[in-house]
């Protein structure tokens, strides 16, 4: 990304300054030296935070410190609506994974089904175990270790 200290406008890609100083002659493809030529200043990065669904995360307007310019995050609570979205997508999510967990082993259900033997108790306790998933206290914002394991069998 670059900035122009005169206007501070911001760019991030190539198309954005090309368009901008569509009336100068550039060459097809645009050096450091180049964009220098134009004026313009690079922005350092810096990592976008990680929040938790209560929370939004907007790019803010670079800031100058210490004679370079850094990107900014503006970190801010979500509206309880946003909240009960986020909340309702990833319960979606959590159901959709379920539910495909659950289809793959019916075979073992048909299978015992139609043998007339009993479904072993490890597969009957996986699949109960997916079907209360949604019971578990960190529905629906569950780490890979919340999900129960496959039975080997």
């Amino acid at each position: 990304m670059w900035i122009d200290p005169k206007t501070y406008k911001t760019f991030s890609a190539h198309s954005e300054i090309r368009s901008e100083f569509r009336k100068k002659s550039l060459p097809p493809s645009l050096s450091d030296d180049t964009i220098e030529w134009l004026g313009l200043l690079p922005i350092q990065n810096a990592i976008r935070p990680e929040v938790d669904h209560t929370k939004n995360v907007v790019e803010g307007a670079p800031v100058l410190q210490n004679g370079a310019w850094n990107q900014m995050w503006i970190v801010a609570d979500a509206t309880a609506e946003e909240i009960a979205n986020r909340h309702e997508q990833q319960s979606q999510l959590v159901r959709n994974r379920r539910n495909e967990l659950l289809a793959e082993s019916d075979w073992v259900v048909i299978f015992h089904t139609e043998k007339g033997t009993n479904i072993p108790l490890e597969w009957e306790l996986y699949r109960q175990a997916l079907r209360d998933i949604t019971d578990h206290a960190s529905f629906p914002y569950l780490q890979e270790a919340d999900w129960p394991m496959k039975s080997e069998s």
